[in-house]
């Protein structure tokens, strides 16, 4: 695939088996205290989306990739990413041959994002994984280009593409009034993470792997500072946090199996809402059961 070539031409690896790993810390997460008002708070950063468009999922076309990493942690990122997609995405195949989310290991995730902007300037727009269209293939906005040259531990970027009530495709912005209808979907199409494995150093490949399986498959926003109670936090304030929890959480579950459940027939920010309140019911019931 032309990305794929485009990663091995403009980049070597240097793949090392000693990156520095913690000991898992123990592994039960509390997720008492939550309000409904902080579980929104978060969602809003967790599930994000443009407020007049839907918030975008995949669907069974959904097939990873990972490069520049040797076994066994290239499977322990794949095996990771593969049970929380294959809880959340209905209709997954056993297998899949057309890679369309991509996690790239570099040494230097900012040389890594360079190569890939100058090779790949639509970082993925117009590749649609369902091979029915391909359409808009501008460039994203050069603000979210410059957020991404920014260093920091893991970027990520994702494509969208519009699948409207009668079946056909387009761009989402352009109908975006068009969400009220039920058949109207908006898909992830593409993705890049960029995980710089020095910037990323200091956390084990469990704790590793579930932040980028969540981050693949939500999307969240970049940048961001997360709840204690998320794999999300691992990265806060741009560095690895020793406080982070070692696996996905309860609450990380929820908020994946909420979005996407959600209805689509509506905003994003109709959208979060009632995520939001189906997390806080999940966040509730836990609470109850260890009582």
């Amino acid at each position: 695939m032309k990305f794929k070539k485009i990663i091995w031409a403009y980049v070597s690896f240097t793949i090392s088996s000693t990156t520095p790993a913690l000991a898992a810390p123990d592994e039960t997460v509390t997720v008492y205290g939550l309000s409904p008002k902080i579980v929104l708070h978060e969602i809003r950063k967790m599930a994000s989306g443009q407020w007049d468009a839907q918030l975008a999922r995949w669907d069974s076309a959904f097939c990873p990739g990972v490069l520049g990493l040797d076994e066994p942690f290239q499977g322990i990122v794949l095996k990771h990413l593969d049970r929380a997609a294959r809880a959340v995405i209905p209709g997954l195949p056993a297998t899949c041959k057309t890679k369309n989310a991509f996690i790239v290991f570099s040494e230097n995730g900012s040389a890594m994002f360079d190569a890939i902007d100058k090779g790949l300037p639509t970082l993925g727009n117009g590749y649609d994984s369902s091979n029915v269209s391909k359409q808009d293939f501008e460039p994203p906005d050069r603000r979210i280009v410059a957020q991404l040259r920014q260093d920091r531990p893991v970027r990520w970027y994702r494509s969208t593409s519009v699948q409207y009530f009668n079946g056909a495709w387009g761009d989402a912005s352009a109908q975006s009034a068009k969400f009220d209808e039920k058949g109207t979907l908006l898909r992830t199409t593409f993705s890049i993470v960029i995980v710089d494995r020095n910037l990323a150093s200091g956390a084990s490949w469990g704790q590793l792997a579930d932040y980028v399986a969540f981050v693949v498959l939500a999307a969240p926003a970049l940048g961001e500072n997360f709840n204690q109670n998320s794999i999300m936090s691992l990265y806060d304030e741009g560095r690895f946090q020793s406080t982070a929890p070692s696996l996905m959480t309860p609450l990380d579950d929820a908020v994946l199996r909420a979005l996407y459940a959600a209805n689509p027939a509506q905003d994003a920010h109709a959208e979060q809402t009632q995520i939001a309140a189906s997390v806080s019911n999940d966040v509730t019931l836990q609470t109850r059961a260890t009582h």
